[in-house]
């Protein structure tokens, strides 16, 4: 079965494999099918602000207990060439309404510098996808 778009949102940091995902995922795409991932950014601003200003030495990275990888454009890019999917667009994406209230406001004030001085060092990276 083919689908018109498959959405893989903040998947990939997660896995062990992800050529393993990304070679099941075009078993379901035709030639017309847009795959959409997105993932956080390895370079985002208030990340790379809050671990120079508290990484004490590297031990403390600002990073989720279940990511296991971060990705940036060339990573990403790197991954998705590897196994022959076409990068369409590249976009970037900024913090969520939903986790800017709980984030301090000094840093959000940080990262709202941040992207607008350069919008690759936003929260996370998007690339739509086709087979190439």
């Amino acid at each position: 079965p083919d689908f018109d778009v498959i959405v893989a949102g903040e998947v990939i940091e997660h896995l062990n494999n992800p050529g393993l995902f990304l070679t099941g995922v075009k078993k379901l795409m035709s030639p017309d099918t847009k795959l959409l991932i997105t993932t956080v950014n390895a370079y985002c601003g208030f990340r790379g602000i809050y671990y120079a200003l508290r990484g004490r030495r590297g031990v403390a990275e600002p990073i989720h207990p279940d990511h296991i990888s971060y990705y940036s454009y060339s990573t990403l890019r790197h991954l998705l060439d590897r196994h022959d999917l076409r990068v369409e667009n590249f976009l970037y994406y900024d913090i969520g309404v939903e986790h800017r209230k709980f984030s301090r406001k000094p840093l959000l004030w940080l990262n709202d510098i941040c992207v607008r001085l350069a919008p690759q060092l936003a929260d996370g990276l998007i690339a739509v996808c086709t087979l190439d």
